[in-house]
């Protein structure tokens, strides 16, 4: 009895689609995860990232490729193709493959830690309008006239078509309602004040004030062409805000062309009345370390009680990847906490040395360095700049710093500072000063010599106070395993007394320091 051949079994073109999409779903995760790319590539091999990426992508192609054959045979003959034996080999390999990048995406996912969940958050919402459109269009061209049923394929083709509509109106317009996302924060940068303010949406922003009888309003600008964007920031001179009221004010901007332009909603807000700390006792919230815990921190400081200033010690976020980490997270901190009502003092954290946008985080801030004094009253602030935490040749700056060049100078400023006769604490987001050994001997030195031997810090989200080689090392707790910890530092003649709660409302810490 003569065999019959047995005939390969067709794949289904639906199948096929579903694959493809699946794979590109699971590219797009990995590339929006790929901030974590360098600790990967650490642990398995540099490039090892990419490659999945790469495999993803051909995956997807593949299978799209084998599904547009399919697709076309359907559409001309009304049949599957029953395609070679070398083609389902193919096709099976790239369905294991899709499978692995696919579970890979999702194991990424559910085991990243909170800041990861919330970076991810923030770049998917960025990207999902116009992934979307693209995921619709391919449904609609191609995965639409595979199905059978009339009544089906119309009620997928509306679904899809109100998708696609959604994704492209998000793109191309704003939807929402434009506003301030919380009062400004007032930035005392050792020279002047900047009044720093954030939108939820680009446009444009300035200040508002009256100083000895005349009008003024300072744009954010630079040469004369206003700043279209989501932070604003206006420098003021200190004799015009101290004891003054501001006003901030904003217009959005829903495209910005060479020639015209359109723009949309104005904002004013309500009057700020700004004082500065004075007199003999002086009281100062200290928080640092929040990691985007925005929450906790909050929930931490409504225990702390009054106080006259803010001091802000850095890492709000994991680095600074987009405007809106800067808008939400440093911006909108500082201008809630403080009320745009009392000066702010910002020491940068090492994760806000990190990132496409941290190289413009002095621009944003209106800041030209992050090493200074300011002085109120009978006290003295020396706010030192870290920098990062290693040495400039660690993998996760990706070669783009140059901060031991940068601690020198800072250390070569501090080394020209005549002591002073008011009472001085030195901030600074690390303790250590500067990761350079020698650095960090002669900073010491100069410390000494300026009588700025009280040191207030974050860095290491825990509470604690050290005496250390002639310091007196006070670390703010910050974020750490569900608990957050904020300060108060009240300054008197005689002594500076520190004290700290958690989010709980607990008194964590309280201690007075003799001068």
């Amino acid at each position: 009895m003569k065999k019959t051949k047995r005939e390969s079994h067709p794949i289904p073109a639906k199948a096929l689609l579903a694959g493809a999409c699946l794979s590109a779903c699971a590219a797009f995760l990995i590339y929006m995860l790929r901030i974590n790319a360098v600790f990967i590539d650490s642990t398995v091999f540099k490039g090892f990232s990419a490659m999945l990426f790469g495999g993803c992508i051909l995956t997807a192609a593949v299978l799209f490729t084998l599904f547009l054959l399919q697709a076309y045979h359907i559409q001309k003959r009304g049949t599957e193709l029953h395609i070679k034996k070398s083609f389902q080999v193919l096709a099976k390999i790239a369905f294991i493959f899709m499978g692995i990048f696919v579970l890979y995406a999702a194991f990424t996912v559910i085991f990243s830690d909170f800041e990861m969940r919330a970076r991810l958050r923030t770049v998917i919402a960025a990207a999902l309008p116009s992934f979307s459109a693209i995921l619709c269009i391919i449904l609609l061209a191609w995965g639409l006239p595979l199905i059978q049923k009339k009544t089906v394929r119309c009620s997928i083709a509306i679904a899809l078509s109100g998708v696609l509509t959604l994704s492209v109106v998000l793109t191309l317009f704003p939807c929402y309602t434009y506003k301030f996302l919380s009062d400004p924060m007032v930035i005392d940068n050792g020279e002047s004040y900047s009044v720093v303010f954030a939108t939820n949406d680009s446009g444009t922003g300035f200040v508002e004030y009256t100083y000895q009888g005349e009008n003024c309003k300072v744009y954010d600008e630079a040469a004369g062409r206003l700043k279209n964007r989501t932070v604003h920031t206006v420098r003021i001179p200190k004799a015009h805000l101290n004891g003054n009221t501001y006003r901030i004010g904003s217009t959005r901007m829903i495209e910005e062309r060479s020639y015209g332009g359109r723009s949309g909603k104005s904002l004013l807000s309500k009057d700020y009345a700004f004082a500065v700390p004075n007199g003999g006792t002086q009281t100062y919230l200290t928080v640092s370390d929040w990691h985007l815990h925005l929450q906790e921190a909050y929930n931490t400081i409504q225990y702390t009680g009054d106080y006259d200033g803010v001091i802000l010690l850095g890492d709000a976020v994991p680095g600074l990847e987009t405007e809106k980490d800067i808008a939400e997270n440093i911006v909108a901190f500082g201008g809630t906490v403080s009320g745009g009502v009392m000066p702010v003092l910002y020491v940068r954290g090492n994760h806000e040395t990190r990132g496409p946008f941290a190289a413009a985080l002095p621009d944003y801030l209106g800041m030209d360095r992050f090493f200074y004094t300011a002085d109120y009253g009978d006290y003295r602030f020396l706010l030192l700049d870290s920098g990062e935490d290693k040495k400039d040749n660690h993998p996760e700056y990706g070669g783009m710093v140059h901060y031991d060049k940068y601690r020198a100078d800072m250390v070569e400023w501090l080394e020209t500072l005549e002591s002073s006769d008011k009472k001085t604490i030195t901030l600074v987001h690390d303790s250590d000063l500067c990761v350079e050994e020698d650095l960090r001997e002669r900073a010491e030195v100069q410390l000494q010599k300026l009588s700025a031997t009280e040191i207030v810090s974050g860095h290491y989200h825990v509470c604690k106070f050290e005496q250390e080689n002639g310091f007196n090392i006070y670390t703010d707790g910050g974020y750490k395993d569900g608990e957050y910890i904020a300060s108060k530092l009240t300054l008197t003649t005689d002594n500076y007394h520190l004290s700290a709660w958690n989010n709980k409302g607990e008194q964590v810490f309280d201690k007075e320091i003799v001068w």
